[in-house]
């Protein structure tokens, strides 16, 4: 359909004006459903559009996409619903609309500031990232996470180095997941099985290319470990000639990353492994992504000893000290090792200098 066509069906089903907002013009149309500007004057927004879908798996997982949107908005930074999922009365026409936000890909804007970066400015990038996808278990498997599906929309928040600003300036786009795990009430898990089976295969972990209906959260951890590495090196962690090549590489055991192209302390080089660690169970998450990130920048983390580097990524960045007895230990939630303190927001202190606590490597293997 040209843009005429499209005016003239959306004035015949009589949703060229819906709740205030009118029909401005097409963004892109797909196989499936097509995007549809739509402005009442002061804000724009996205008319997701399906007409005749070809199976009831087609309106279901556009029905699935638009509600796995609208239940992430309350822990991730995606665009907002504004129109809700609609049936057109007596018509096989389906359509929701959500907030339009201006800005650039991190793709687009890697572009105009090649790589690679500076270990500091792409820590601050990731952990943005890592912040706008939501914190650990409550975030959303977006299972297609890579830079063109990263859009910047402020980027002076972005590289702001305090990566807890309550706005990181990117939001998380595409959310063409193929599972999606949420928190509700009384701790109860629902999981939704949504519209798109496979993504960019820059994505791709060694678990989903093994069993592409197993994975969990961990796999955007991969995609995230897969982002820093590309920031830090202008190259993928894992490269072949081909499709199957990359596949076959993934697939391997052991499967070696090489981090001597990355030039940066110990500590990073670290942290790329923990994130592309094969064994997802053992890979970090994006709260300890955003922790690591603030202690790599503001404290003297990457100037202590490798083995403490280790011990603090291997628990995920939960290094704390009992303000009871001032002991050392790890474990958020735990009790402490020397006075049996049960370890809460109130009962540890969060460490600034980790000299306080690691003056010697007996100092912290005696804490266990």
């Amino acid at each position: 359909m040209n843009d005429s066509d499209i005016e003239h069906l959306l004035q015949s089903l009589s949703i060229d004006s819906i709740l205030g907002y009118s029909y401005v013009s097409r963004l892109v149309g797909g196989l499936a459903a097509t995007a549809l500007l739509y402005s009442n004057g002061t804000e724009e927004i996205v008319l997701k559009l399906l007409v005749m879908p070809r199976n009831a798996e087609e309106l279901a997982s556009f029905k699935d996409e638009a509600e796995a949107i609208n239940d992430a908005i309350s822990i991730a930074f995606v665009p907002h619903i504004r129109i809700p999922f609609t049936k057109v009365t007596n018509l096989p026409v389906y359509y929701y609309g959500m907030e339009y936000l201006k800005g650039i890909t991190l793709k687009s804007y890697i572009d105009t500031d090649p790589l690679p970066w500076s270990w500091d400015k792409a820590l601050t990038v990731l952990a943005k990232v890592a912040k706008a996808l939501g914190i650990s278990l409550f975030s959303l498997v977006h299972r297609d996470l890579h830079s063109g599906n990263i859009l910047v929309v402020d980027e002076c928040k972005m590289m702001d180095p305090d990566v807890y600003l309550s706005d990181p300036g990117v939001r998380i786009i595409d959310l063409g997941c193929h599972k999606n795990l949420f928190q509700e009430t009384y701790g109860a898990w629902k999981e939704k099985d949504l519209f798109r089976p496979i993504g960019a295969i820059s994505t791709w972990s060694p678990e989903f290319c093994k069993n592409p209906e197993s994975i969990s959260y961990k796999h955007d951890t991969w995609a995230l470990g897969t982002l820093l590495y590309r920031l830090l090196t202008n190259c993928l962690p894992v490269e072949g000639k081909n499709f199957g090549e990359v596949v076959s590489k993934l697939s391997m055991e052991p499967l070696q990353i090489d981090v001597s192209k990355i030039t940066a302390p110990y500590g990073v080089q670290a942290f790329v492994l923990n994130l592309l660690d094969p064994d997802p169970s053992k890979r970090g998450h994006t709260s300890s992504i955003v922790k690591f990130s603030y202690d790599a920048l503001h404290t003297n983390l990457l100037s202590m000893k490798n083995e403490f580097v280790d011990l603090y990524i291997g628990y995920g960045g939960e290094v704390y000290l009992c303000c009871r007895c001032h002991h050392f230990t790890v474990g958020y939630g735990s009790k402490c090792g020397k006075c049996g303190q049960v370890l809460d927001e109130e009962t540890v202190h969060t460490i600034v200098d980790f000299r306080e606590v690691a003056a010697s490597l007996e100092m912290i293997y005696e804490s266990f």
